[in-house]
């Protein structure tokens, strides 16, 4: 089976200087290092130093990035941000820790009727089958743990 890893990383850009912030590493029950080859540089992040920076020039960018995780057992605890939920291929897609997987997946669209419900999963993965087409859904996603995500997804 394989382990969903949940990592955000946000980017932002000055001028030729890029930053990369990475959220979510207080989940991590293991060491995590962002090794940048092309500058020689192995920093280790963390929730509080989770950023770096770099200028970014054109070129080869391949094989430059890599996330080292050091004796990584899991996750630490399971948590509503470990959750995600998208749309993809005109279906909606949830994702969760294999710590705490789907229980029940509620779609609602948007004048509030429930389009599509499973409530006897035990999954870290759902997709929709039942979607009609394009439009604005909400979803309410319900973990092992109790724990509850609504989000809103178009699918266009």
């Amino acid at each position: 089976t394989p382990q969903i890893i949940p990592l955000e990383i946000k980017t932002q850009v000055s001028g030729n200087r890029l930053t990369l912030t990475f959220a979510g590493l207080e989940n991590f029950s293991s060491k995590v290092e962002l090794k940048d080859t092309k500058a020689g540089i192995t920093m280790e992040l963390n929730a509080s130093d989770n950023e770096y920076s770099f200028i970014n020039r054109e070129g080869d960018q391949k094989n430059r990035f890599f996330l080292v995780l050091s004796d990584f057992t899991g996750i630490d605890r399971p948590s509503p941000n470990l959750i995600s939920v998208f749309a993809n291929d005109k279906r909606i897609h949830v994702n969760a820790s294999a710590l705490d997987p789907v229980r029940s997946v509620k779609i609602y669209n948007s004048v509030g009727q429930l389009v599509e419900t499973n409530e006897k999963l035990s999954a870290i993965s759902f997709e929709s089958r039942y979607l009609t087409g394009k439009g604005i859904y909400i979803v309410q996603v319900k973990t092992q743990h109790n724990a509850t995500v609504t989000k809103k997804v178009i699918i266009y």
